[in-house]
């Protein structure tokens, strides 16, 4: 697809992923063992690490471009950067990390003249 104009929203290997339709990063603590709640219903919390960094990525492609995106994501983890302004690490509202993608579903939307636009969603987990 012709993409003059391409959201800076993430970034993996120095390129970054066109066709963005939908971006979701949320944070959680991960909670330790000795998380639980009192017999008074108070909460005793250990956390382990904060702000553990989830992406819920949607894009649109052409067959060409879900193959490059898919090779972007394709080993066990991948380090990018992402737009991400609720981090108080964020530098200019990005930061860098590392992720691996726990779940990707790939639709295929059109199929015309042997050419393809395909729906293309992951989700990522911070490692």
């Amino acid at each position: 697809m012709n993409r003059p104009n391409v959201a800076k929203l993430l970034r993996i290997g120095g390129t970054y992923v066109p066709g963005i339709t939908k971006y979701n990063v949320s944070m959680e603590d991960l909670a330790g063992e000795g998380t639980t709640r009192s017999e008074a219903g108070i909460m005793h919390r250990e956390v382990i690490r904060k702000k553990v960094k989830k992406l819920t990525v949607n894009c649109t492609h052409d067959d060409p471009e879900i193959l490059s995106v898919a090779s972007l994501v394709e080993g066990d983890t991948f380090d990018a950067e992402i737009f991400c302004p609720g981090d108080p690490a964020a530098v200019n509202n990005y930061i860098s990390t590392k992720f691996y993608v726990s779940k990707i579903t790939i639709d295929l939307m059109l199929f015309k003249d042997g050419k393809g636009i395909w729906s293309v969603a992951f989700n990522a987990v911070e490692v």
